[in-house]
């Protein structure tokens, strides 16, 4: 589903005006023109949108373009940097693109004398563009100040340039850091940004009774007295480090909304109903400031899982008296979300599977990658850590995991070998977030690429014995956040999908359910969940399309069954 194109007045510049001033252009040699043509063609179609409709603006071109791979834009990888390219050249012509795709000129000597004395290949690549601009800018090196870095921002919001804020804070650290460890550097210092939108105070800064109060109820959560009866499962520590940095914004929500400090010096502070409607207020004011002008605070979220901890903690940890805790309970009612069911992004995204196209190159991703490093004679390690991609992808496909549980696996305690070549995956119900014990057999197309990877690719990762079957280069397995990043890379590239590893488990149902439409059952044992309620409330519906077909093809059937005379009526 795209985006539709921000509002505009007629005045401002389309793709369209500037496919027109190209063709007007009588300086341009026939095959330029004929090329940048094709590539504003080429953006058209890959956008989904007409070439009138493409506002040339390069922010907008940049969001836009940003997550889109190869097979998305139904071009070669080469083709769509060419047309990266040539689209830069193009807004450079029509004279709204404010920083060149890239330098083609030498800097100056001044600029070059002092870009040679920088150490490292890190320190030149973060620092050329902004001296390769001061340089076109004619901006002695020694004149460098904030107000130029902050010229040189504007100009790459105004630009093709992927990650404009990364590359602005980068060289910033970069030329301050060159400023303490070169002599012969310019020795002004340059503030280094922070794009960071945020309201949450440092847990530090919290009043220390409070914060001692907080780390007690933690503590409790978490089960770490073993002498103290509990009457529920004690929190795993990543829930732990979701409730303190709940408890962090509830706070910071109530002090940026006038609570002074001194008056939240313990929990049962904090849970007093005016000062929680002062923190929730702030954060539903927050979120319409976000939405634009004239936007209404509809509860969120974050505002009703805030009302649901107060509430908790009010309970179990206070003990309010009755009317108080009822008139948190009602709060909590009153902000909770009227959707039911999956989130409305998660369903845009499922809509991406309506495509057989797209659902075939989706499921046949793992094999494939298998079959391409099985080709290669000397495989790299990128080579390995592609098939390591593709082993991900299998094994969330043959048994959709939560990504953190698919970050820890580890041979010979989850994965198990049968001894016949075949694997069995089994994860205890203690390491999963409900309890729920994870066993498969896993099927062979998923042996198969696991295979290769254990014996071929995974020796090419790390050179330290390990039982991670995910390791990082020096043996521990590898973080969360780098291999949900490489899925998420992998599988655009590999398919022009946008797809996150928790949407393995939407997808799969998804497919399941429009194959059989009904059977909830197997969804609830596939995905885990303890009631088919849950099955039930994310997914009716999204076999709809496919139950109205199984329903229309049995209804052909009855009437191609049924003799055309029949008695009881006319003939």
């Amino acid at each position: 589903m795209t985006t539709p194109p921000p509002s505009r007045t007629p005045s401002e510049p389309t793709l369209a005006t500037l496919r027109d001033q190209i063709r007007a252009d009588p300086a341009l040699p026939p095959r330029r023109r004929q090329d940048l043509l094709s590539a504003l063609n080429t953006v058209s179609r890959a956008l989904g949108r007409p070439i009138g409709d493409i506002p040339a603006h390069p922010d907008f071109l940049r969001r836009h373009l940003a997550g889109l791979t190869p097979v998305a834009a139904g071009v070669s990888a080469g083709r769509l940097a060419n047309v990266h390219s040539l689209l830069q050249a193009a807004l450079e012509l029509g004279g709204l693109a404010q920083m060149p795709g890239r330098y083609v000129e030498p800097m100056v000597p001044e600029w070059e004398a002092i870009f040679r004395l920088l150490p490292t290949s890190q320190h030149r690549f973060g620092l050329s563009r902004f001296c390769h601009d001061c340089s076109r800018r004619h901006i002695p090196p020694d004149q460098v100040t904030d107000a130029v870095m902050t010229d040189f921002a504007q100009d790459l919001e105004a630009s093709l340039v992927d990650h404009p804020h990364a590359v602005h804070r980068l060289a910033c650290r970069l030329w301050n850091r060159a400023a303490e460890t070169i002599p012969a550097w310019p020795k002004q210092r340059l503030q280094v940004p922070s794009y960071t939108d945020t309201y949450a105070i440092p847990w530090e800064d919290l009043p220390p009774t409070l914060r001692t109060d907080c780390e007690a109820y933690l503590a409790r959560l978490a089960g770490s007295d073993p002498l103290e009866a509990l009457d529920f499962r004690p929190l795993r520590p990543s829930s732990i480090r979701t409730r303190k940095r709940q408890l962090g914004e509830l706070v910071s929500a109530m002090l940026h909304n006038g609570v002074a400090a001194e008056a939240l010096q313990s929990l049962a502070d904090v849970v007093q109903l005016d000062r929680v409607k002062a923190g929730l207020r702030f954060l539903l004011e927050r979120n319409s400031e976000a939405s634009g002008p004239g936007a209404s605070s509809p509860p969120t979220t974050q505002a009703y899982q805030l009302a649901q901890l107060a509430t908790a903690i009010a309970y179990h940890w206070v003990g309010v008296p009755a009317p108080d805790l009822a008139a948190l309970t009602a709060l909590r009612r009153h902000l909770s979300p009227r959707k039911v069911g999956l989130r409305e992004t998660n369903r845009v995204r499922l809509r991406q599977f309506d495509d057989p196209a797209a659902v075939a190159r989706f499921v046949t991703m793992p094999q494939r990658i298998r079959d391409r490093f099985r080709a290669l004679k000397r495989p790299a390690r990128k080579d390995a850590l592609t098939l390591q991609l593709g082993v991900a992808v299998a094994l969330l496909q043959a048994l959709p995991m939560r990504i953190s549980n698919l970050a820890a696996l580890r041979i010979g305690t989850h994965l198990l070998s049968s001894g016949r070549g075949g694997w069995h995956l089994a994860v205890s119900g203690e390491e999963v977030k409900n309890g729920t014990d994870l066993e498969a057999v896993l099927p062979d197309d998923a042996c198969q690429i696991l295979d290769l990877y254990l014996h071929r690719a995974r020796p090419l990762l790390t050179n330290v014995p390990t039982d991670a079957l995910f390791p990082g280069r020096y043996g521990p397995p590898k973080s969360v956040d780098m291999l949900r990043e490489q899925i998420e890379k992998g599988v655009a590239a590999w398919t022009g999908l946008t797809v996150h590893p928790h949407l393995f488990r939407h997808i799969l149902a998804k497919l399941y359910l429009e194959a059989h439409p009904g059977q909830y059952g197997v969804v609830k044992l596939l995905l885990g969940h303890k009631s088919i309620d849950t099955t039930m409330t994310n997914y009716c519906g999204t076999e709809t399309a496919s139950a109205l077909q199984h329903f229309d093809r049995h209804m052909q059937a009855l009437r191609a069954a049924a003799p055309m005379r029949v008695g009881g009526g006319r003939s």
